[in-house]
């Protein structure tokens, strides 16, 4: 058993309540909220019921995702960190998350970017004031793959996202 906080727990309630949640624009935005839910990996509570080695292995996965936004993914390099196999990973994390872990980590660094795109105090903390300055510190090197990804995602260009946080 996983116990989220409060907050995304209201939120993914209302989400899956609401009448509009069929297609792929409702599907990305449950993947969207769902991460979400996973970025502070050390604010699930498991209850103190043992995790089971798949249920650890997508946790290790996930605080991998988040403690290494700038490093280039690559499932070899995810096998030899999470000692475990490219197939076991992959397997795991499609059936836990109906994605591929290369995916999984994508969304997650997308995650991070439009919480800092809506966040000018913590751009100005960390000296990232423009949308190339906050895609670029989390592994996104090509403006356009970036840009396509972020709006398949959360249905807005970074553009639309940034400006009408700077309103």
């Amino acid at each position: 058993m996983v116990t989220f906080q409060q907050r995304h727990f209201k939120t993914l309630k209302s989400f899956l309540l609401s009448s509009d949640i069929h297609g792929y624009a409702a599907r990305d935005t449950l993947d969207a909220l769902l991460v979400e839910c996973f970025m502070r990996p050390d604010n699930i509570s498991t209850a103190g019921i043992p995790l089971s080695n798949r249920a650890e292995l997508m946790r290790d996965l996930l605080n991998y995702g988040f403690s290494n936004p700038t490093e280039a993914i690559s499932l070899e390099t995810l096998s030899k960190t999470l000692l475990k196999s490219p197939s076991s990973i992959t397997k795991a994390s499609r059936e836990q998350f109906g994605v591929s872990p290369m995916q999984l980590l994508k969304q997650i660094r997308l995650q991070q970017v439009q919480n800092l795109l809506t966040d000018p105090e913590q751009q100005q903390q960390l000296g990232t004031l423009s949308i190339h300055a906050i895609a670029k510190r989390f592994g996104f090197t090509a403006p356009n793959h970036f840009a396509r990804d972020y709006k398949t995602m959360f249905g807005e260009n970074p553009g639309q996202t940034f400006s009408r946080e700077k309103a």
